[in-house]
């Protein structure tokens, strides 16, 4: 399925909200992807994303104020909160993960070929990260929970997204939820 294809399905279910905040034109993304500097393309329904959606978090409709996913976005409108910032922090928090956990730790970290890229996070601590190999629309995503437990979800962040709304209460995310919840985007 194509990434727009990804993105379109996400769309359907995930509501824009009258306030975006942080959302880069199309020509503001492509500057991004093109001078950013990690030595990564990024995947396009990212892009996409962010394009609509701007900086923010998923929420439950209930608890607007207690975030269930948190994505860095290069454009939010803290510095310290932007895309580079956390997924270097994030970078140095698995960085000692893996030297505590050693080779029981499954994955190589960014900069290394196939590397994890963190994205975002879910509550209580959760890393949500790429595996860089092959083609960044290819890219999967991987949720890491506390080094030890690591869950690899083929299909994108699109895909990804769609099934964190649509179905959290799965083993995706460890049974979190015991039904059906509702989910907004949340700007910042």
């Amino acid at each position: 399925m194509s990434p727009q294809h990804q993105f379109d399905r996400l769309a359907q279910v995930l509501d824009v909200p009258d306030n975006v905040v942080g959302a880069p034109s199309k020509e503001e993304w492509e500057s991004f992807v093109e001078g950013h500097g990690c030595g990564f393309r990024l995947p396009e329904d990212y892009g996409l994303f962010l394009q609509r959606y701007g900086s923010g978090s998923l929420v439950l409709r209930e608890e607007p104020t207690n975030w269930f996913m948190m994505l860095w976005s290069p454009f939010h409108p803290d510095p310290a909160q932007r895309f580079l910032t956390q997924c270097a922090q994030d970078l140095v928090s698995l960085k000692a993960i893996k030297s505590t956990i050693g080779d029981d730790f499954p994955f190589k970290l960014a900069f290394e070929p196939g590397g994890l890229l963190p994205w975002g996070g879910i509550e209580q601590g959760l890393f949500l990260c790429w595996e860089t190999s092959g083609e960044p629309d290819d890219w999967p995503v991987v949720l890491i929970e506390d080094g030890y437990n690591t869950t690899r979800f083929d299909g994108g962040f699109a895909h990804f997204m769609h099934q964190a709304i649509c179905e959290p209460f799965s083993p995706l995310f460890g049974g979190r939820f015991e039904a059906p919840q509702k989910f907004m985007w949340q700007p910042v």
